[in-house]
């Protein structure tokens, strides 16, 4: 796929003043243009997570870090989190969407001051206080087994693999 794209973007460079026509066609040179390099970041931005070597999500016996491209790290200590709930949307009967919702104990104090907040609190409370989210789908994981262990981490219910297991 990566090749096809490839081969697609270097054809329309080398291509560019039969197809770019923008003395006949102001409009159409521009809509084509403006497609091209939307189609030239998707490819870059393919490119640049086929070469990641850091995880998406990190798990810890403390912490949740979920990393971003573009900005810097989210670290979520497990003290600061009261629960989490999924979302799904589908297209046609299939999921094509899944998030993990995270639900703060409370939101932060330069966010309650707007009115957004203060409306969706009237509205739902857990939806005013889940700041985070983290999509399943881009990570390939299950999403069930993944809420599962977070859920037991929050109730502290998770027994590492280097800790030693008392005697029944």
């Amino acid at each position: 796929m990566m090749l096809l794209y490839g081969l697609f973007v270097f054809g329309i460079i080398f291509l560019f003043n039969d197809i770019f026509n923008f003395e006949t066609n102001l409009f159409e040179g521009i809509v084509m243009l403006l497609g091209f390099i939307l189609f030239l970041f998707g490819f870059i931005f393919s490119f640049w997570q086929l070469l990641r070597t850091k995880p998406l999500l990190t798990i810890s016996e403390s912490k949740i870090i979920i990393y971003s491209i573009f900005k810097e790290p989210v670290i979520l200590k497990f003290q600061e989190i009261e629960s989490f709930f999924t979302t799904s949307q589908y297209t046609r009967g299939f999921p094509s969407n899944r998030q993990i919702c995270i639900i703060m104990k409370g939101a932060a104090p330069s966010k309650r001051k707007f009115w957004t907040y203060k409306l969706l609190k009237k509205i739902d409370e857990d939806i005013a206080n889940s700041k985070y989210a983290i999509q399943t789908d881009i990570l390939n994981v299950n999403h069930n087994k993944l809420i599962e262990i977070l859920h037991n981490r929050i109730n502290n219910k998770f027994i590492s693999p280097q800790s030693p297991q008392s005697p029944q």
